[in-house]
């Protein structure tokens, strides 16, 4: 045991150096700062860096010099002696903030850090509000939606959707709702629920439709326990696969007759664009980006956040007529579209790092 911990000490600390070299070395005009966890920030880092010529993933931003240092979120920006610890000032330096959790601590920082970074970042006209309201630049504040990854999240055929359920040990018959996403708080098993993303309600909403329908819950995503625990209860049927690579996430959608966004707070989801580009039928709340793309029974169902009772009348909807669901999926898949990755990256390349 203590050789292996002795190992691991010193692989992250062979590791850390080779990144610090990089950065002396390197001549990469655009880092994008990523966080340790393989999650959603990283693959945004790769989507963006793997389509724009000079631009890689960094976690660190010691000894870079005369580069775009884009902070992928505002986690990675590290507050020390109550003060935000930026790179040099010979850099450009532009953060994203995806969504504002009340309890960030770095709310108390939004006019400090303004006056040091030449832009904001975000998702949302959700978000780039309350930022305003804490003291962001409006001037500085670009707004620039998730991307989809049109080539992985796509439509199934009677057989792949066949294959998936079977792949999931979903029986013949039963709905299958999804929801995949990180809702539990921390990395481990997550019993404590992540109250912004709605697990909660989540559960009240299955809880509902189980009494009219046969329902097996498709879950997805880390730290998941709280909803396990509470489907477990209530006797609803249950699959869960946690992927290392968020693409392998698009096998679930294949398996998915309705998804589920329940959250109270959003930066995306990038769920919604997965579900629209995947052909299956939505139900969301109106968080993050989705009050500036969808629009109400055109493509989705959009309610308020906390509304148990219309998230489930929407979804009987949806499950009860499948000529309606059709129209949405139709609908959302031509949405979808607009969102490829491509396009999105051309966006962060014309609208962020060129202008700097």
């Amino acid at each position: 045991m203590v050789k292996y911990m002795i190992y691991n000490f010193i692989k992250r600390k062979i590791s850390s150096l080779e990144s610090l070299a990089k950065n002396y070395f390197c001549r990469k005009k655009i880092n994008y700062v990523v966080e340790s966890a393989k999650w959603s920030i990283q693959d945004v880092g790769y989507q963006i860096t793997s389509r724009i010529p000079k631009s890689r993933i960094v976690k660190s931003t010691r000894f870079l010099k005369n580069s775009i240092i884009h902070f992928g979120s505002i986690n990675t920006v590290k507050i020390k002696n109550n003060n935000p610890v930026l790179p040099n000032k010979c850099n450009n330096i532009i953060i994203s903030w995806f969504h504002v959790s009340p309890e960030d601590p770095h709310i108390n920082y939004i006019q400090n850090i303004d006056m040091k970074i030449d832009l904001w970042h975000t998702s949302s006209s959700i978000t780039k509000n309350i930022l305003i309201n804490f003291g962001a630049s409006d001037e500085k504040i670009k707004i620039i939606p998730l991307g989809v990854d049109i080539q992985n999240f796509h439509p199934p055929t009677v057989k792949e959707k066949e294959d998936s359920c079977k792949k999931f040990n979903i029986p013949v018959g039963k709905i299958v709702i999804g929801s995949f996403q990180k809702d539990g708080n921390g990395w481990g098993e997550g019993l404590e629920p992540k109250l912004i993303k709605g697990p909660d309600i989540f559960l009240e909403v299955i809880k509902n439709l189980k009494e009219e329908f046969e329902i097996h819950c498709l879950l997805s995503g880390p730290a998941r326990g709280y909803v396990k625990k509470g489907l477990d209860e209530m006797g609803v049927p249950y699959t869960h696969r946690y992927y290392d690579n968020p693409w392998e996430v698009s096998q679930c959608y294949r398996a998915c007759d309705l998804y589920l966004i329940t959250s109270r707070i959003e930066g995306g989801p990038k769920s919604m664009l997965e579900s629209l580009a995947s052909g299956v039928p939505l139900v969301t709340t109106k968080v993050g980006m989705v009050p500036d793309i969808l629009k109400d029974g055109k493509n989705a169902f959009i309610v308020e956040p906390g509304d148990v009772s219309e998230l489930s009348k929407k979804a009987r909807q949806l499950l009860k007529n499948p000529a309606l669901a059709e129209r949405h999926i139709a609908e959302g898949l031509q949405l979808s579209q607009q969102y490829n990755w491509d396009k999105i990256a051309e966006r962060y390349y014309l609208e962020l790092y060129s202008v700097l």
